[in-house]
């Protein structure tokens, strides 16, 4: 017959051998990744990449946070986007896309939840085809950029 005392001793062995149950679940690891590019800003505030689209690949559902930082140019009014490679029309779709409020920098700042994909990370100074600058020249000026993202 067992007495409660050894009970105890039994189910304390087990909780020490098991943990008490009581911990909390760790949150997902997160990654904080950088990508720098150059684009060039044209006098209709949209951008070109001579280089590519600078690109970042989420694996995993959940948060995501990504600051730009830039040298302002004096008189524009950007704006930072992240939308889905694999989406055509999901850049310029706000439900498809992480977008920071517009700003003359030097950051700016998009976050929300997306899903995995490859996505880019994108600048522009140009809203509903109405250009946010007025005095670029018509050969465009070099915008130099770096992005930092953080997701699971």
């Amino acid at each position: 017959m067992r007495t409660a005392a050894s009970v105890i001793v039994a189910l304390a062995s087990t909780l020490t051998a098991c943990g008490s149950g009581t911990a909390s679940p760790s949150a997902p690891s997160r990654t904080t990744e950088t990508v720098s590019t150059t684009a060039t800003l044209r006098p209709d505030g949209s951008t070109t990449y001579p280089t590519g689209f600078p690109t970042i690949v989420v694996r995993q559902r959940g948060p995501v946070d990504a600051t730009v930082t830039f040298s302002p140019t004096a008189d524009c009014q950007f704006y930072f986007v992240v939308c889905s490679t694999t989406i055509p029309s999901a850049c310029g779709t706000p439900a498809l896309h992480l977008e920071s409020p517009r700003g003359p920098g030097p950051t700016l700042t998009a976050s929300g939840t997306l899903a995995p994909d490859t996505y880019y990370l994108l600048m522009s100074a140009r809203v509903g085809g109405v250009p946010l600058c007025s005095t670029v020249p018509v050969s465009g000026i070099d915008l130099f950029y770096s992005v930092s993202v953080t997701h699971p």
